[in-house]
């Protein structure tokens, strides 16, 4: 090919790529910016579901906690307890913002809001969302450990036990 030809191709290479109303697109419009740490403060429902393949009694417990900030760690973080006088349930967990892992675990069995005692260790992530009204919430996550559910706090796994990287946990407000 010679060199006029391939100018020539060149040319019409290019046309064929131009706007042909030689309108600019406009720039990408920024992504919304995402939520500061330390949002996931008050009182929540923290509810945990047993995986899909579990079998267990009643699937999943719910506990009211109080999330508050957690500046005394390397990074940013929120913790939540239950109103025990000695807390027995407990969030720890970083706060990226708009992201939240850590763990989430009990000390002993525990009573659930339906009466339910239950045996947590787990491994949590959770996308946070902040509603028009600026409350955060962790509206669902995945949860990896285990979660073993029974009638009374010396019926460990009585109910059922698993182990399962398919758990799921929320965090909303109260």
């Amino acid at each position: 090919m010679t060199a006029a030809r391939r100018l020539a191709a060149l040319a019409l290479l290019a046309s064929a790529c131009a706007d042909p109303a030689g309108i600019v697109p406009p720039p990408p419009s920024p992504s919304p910016t995402p939520p500061a740490p330390g949002l996931l403060r008050g009182s929540y429902v923290l509810r945990v579901e047993a995986a899909p393949e579990c079998r267990v009694g009643a699937g999943g417990a719910s506990f009211v906690v109080q999330a508050s900030p957690d500046a005394t760690g390397r990074y940013p973080g929120v913790q939540a307890v239950d109103a025990l006088p000695v807390p027995a349930v407990e969030l720890e967990l970083l706060d990226g913002g708009a992201v939240v892992r850590g763990g989430i675990g009990t000390d002993g069995g525990v009573p659930s809001t339906s009466g339910t005692f239950v045996w947590l260790e787990l491994v949590a992530t959770g996308d946070v969302t902040v509603g028009s009204d600026g409350v955060a919430e962790v509206l669902g996550g995945p949860a990896a450990g285990f979660v073993e559910l029974g009638s009374n706090p010396n019926d460990q796994g009585g109910m059922g036990s698993c182990k399962s990287v398919a758990h799921a946990w929320s965090l909303r407000r109260q």
